[in-house]
């Protein structure tokens, strides 16, 4: 008879549940008004940006995507992978204003708000910081749209399922274009 390891990663009991969902750091995310969006006019004119970053994501995919998935997603800057949100050009610990254009004929200005995740309820991360939960964010913002609000923006030719997110444009006042592809 073969003796039975006792290694901490051989020590599974009943107890803790089901292997396959359990986690060890139970983690609670907080995310109230997480994204607000209103159709507005843009009056300041296009002024160089602090910074891009390009990726090529499809929308349709990364909407259906769940928040645990979020810190997978980057983008590439000057060939170096950006994984985390760099505070000389984004301040992810405040509200974040995006620009919608394409393929809107009216502009679509959204607010996105930063996530806090709190670990074992004492403490505290921002995880907005992830160039994932950004990129996650936009995507929500599209599919609300297609969804519920196609009329009121009016769209040009394209269905979600054919946009691409192919990267970001960063501007002072904490605000982001897009780049967008189909």
């Amino acid at each position: 008879m073969k003796q039975q390891q006792t290694s901490g990663l051989l020590n599974w009991n009943p107890t803790k549940g089901n292997p396959f969902d359990y986690q060890i750091h139970n983690y609670k995310d907080t995310i109230s008004n997480d994204t607000e969006w209103k159709i507005e006019k843009r009056t300041n004119t296009k002024e160089k940006p602090i910074k891009q970053i390009y990726f090529f994501h499809h929308l349709k995919t990364l909407a259906s995507l769940n928040l645990k998935f979020i810190e997978l997603l980057n983008g590439v800057d000057k060939g170096n992978i950006v994984t985390l949100l760099d505070k000389q050009y984004i301040d992810c610990t405040k509200p974040i204003v995006v620009w919608f254009t394409y393929p809107f004929s009216q502009n679509v200005k959204a607010t996105i708000y930063p996530l806090v995740r709190t670990f074992d309820e004492s403490k505290q991360q921002i995880i907005s910081e992830h160039a994932g939960y950004l990129i996650w964010q936009i995507a929500r913002v599209y599919a609300e749209i297609y969804q519920n609000h196609w009329e009121s923006v009016g769209i040009y030719g394209h269905g979600f399922a054919d946009l691409y997110l192919e990267g970001l444009e960063f501007f002072k006042n904490n605000e982001v274009e897009l780049l967008m592809g189909a």
